[in-house]
């Protein structure tokens, strides 16, 4: 039913090299195929319940709609325990794609998304003592509320009548009801993704730098609404006495680096991210170090900076990154970029182009294509990059790359 917490999807180290984008707008396409698909469904469920009506056919609408109001009491059950153990409860999410509403609840931000069949809290320990315990309990807390109230149904109505097929328009409601939590317990408690029962069994061999950025959420929300606003000389203002004050905040680092690239502080953020790189080598192996220094954002900050130092680097990162994956969209588009800027434009820009079947998501799509856009700028064709960056500047996506390649073609300053 839901992924329980936020932040065990996977573990901010296993992820930090790695550029998040929030609330993708969809395609054209997919949203045609999203309505035509909930439109068949819908019918469906119609025909299935109004041709030759009789109450028990109620019991798949039934199901699907118990889903919503059981995902909100999973997720309450997650915020109520992390309050009984004195743990902040920065965020809850119910649904997942793009958000529809916000509201601030007893001091919690509260957001409501398009398609409420997952869900998620983002809490924030005080302090780490007894703090395994305290984050099993929080994960348990979620599915616990579903056990509870099938326990309280078998209770009450008993076994025989809760399994029993009924002509009963209440009781088939209840058997609906208790059969969508049944489904959702298991979905939680199985080990697998980012579930309940895989943070569960996860939480007493996590090193102690994860429940320290945990702690830190409250700071990395903060930063995060200030980038939705555009707010960057804020974000960076909130972010450098943060990370100054915690020596191994990954996640908290990365949050400035991004802040800083935003605000066209490139150098700073390049120093910041190799030192943050040379940490995590450190704390981990080789093969980490080695994506640290070829990874996309080292060299997008070296696309940006285009001095000495990055045009004799440049190519041999942006060569690794795509002979490591070939296959990887954003690889293929990175490499296209650098060739455009450093070798050939036409050669450049078909290996840019070549990238656009690879993409997988929104997301790709619009990096190869702010990648094409950045290389008609950087060869004088500032109309064709405009036309060719104008759809993305309409979308709110917090893709700093995108962004500031939108700034540079429209001559504006850095926000």
């Amino acid at each position: 039913m839901s992924s329980g917490l936020a932040d065990d999807r996977p573990d901010k180290s296993d992820r930090l090299f790695q550029e998040t984008v929030r609330d993708l707008p969809l395609e054209a396409n997919e949203r045609w195929t999203v309505f035509i698909f909930g439109m068949v469904v819908g019918a469906l469920f119609v025909a299935g319940v109004f041709v030759e009506y009789e109450p028990r056919r109620l019991s798949a609408l039934v199901f699907v709609l118990a889903w919503i109001p059981l995902l909100v009491l999973h997720e309450l059950g997650h915020a109520i325990a992390a309050r009984l153990v004195g743990w902040r409860v920065c965020q809850v999410v119910i649904g997942m794609g793009r958000t529809i509403g916000h509201a601030r609840i007893l001091g919690i931000d509260v957001e409501l998304k398009s398609l409420p069949t997952e869900g998620f809290m983002v809490p924030a320990p005080r302090n780490l003592q007894g703090v395994r315990w305290k984050d099993a309990f929080v994960s348990f807390a979620g599915p616990g509320v579903e056990i509870a109230l099938v326990v309280l149904a078998l209770v009450v109505v008993g076994w025989e009548k809760l399994t029993t097929p009924t002509d009963d328009v209440a009781l088939v409601i209840l058997q609906a009801s208790c059969l969508s939590a049944a489904v959702g317990i298991v979905l939680c408690l199985v080990p697998h993704g980012g579930s309940d029962g895989q943070r569960i069994l996860r939480c007493w061999s996590r090193p102690r730098e994860y429940y320290v950025d945990l702690m830190r959420q409250p700071v990395l929300l903060e930063s995060q609404r200030l980038a939705r606003a555009g707010k960057h000389e804020e974000r960076v203002a909130l972010l450098e006495p943060a990370v100054q004050a915690s020596a191994d905040g990954f996640a908290l680092t990365m949050e400035l680096v991004q802040a800083l690239a935003m605000t066209h502080r490139f150098r700073e953020a390049r120093a910041l991210y190799r030192d943050l790189a040379e940490r995590y080598a450190k704390k981990h192996d080789l093969e980490e170090q080695v994506r640290g220094q070829t990874s996309p954002f080292l060299v997008l900050i070296h696309l940006a900076i285009q001095d000495d130092e990055a045009s004799r680097e440049l190519d041999a990162l942006a060569r690794a990154l795509h002979e490591r994956d070939p296959t990887n969209a954003e690889a293929t588009a990175l490499w296209g970029a650098v060739q455009a800027t450093v070798h050939d434009l036409p050669t450049g820009i078909r290996t840019i182009e070549s990238s656009y079947p690879l993409c997988l998501d929104a997301h790709d799509r619009r990096r190869a294509t702010a990648l094409h856009a950045f290389a008609e700028l950087r060869v004088g064709t500032r109309e064709r990059a405009r036309q060719l960056i104008a759809p993305l500047a309409k979308m709110r996506a917090h893709d700093w790359f995108v962004d500031w390649v939108s700034r540079e073609v429209e001559g504006k300053p850095a926000g």
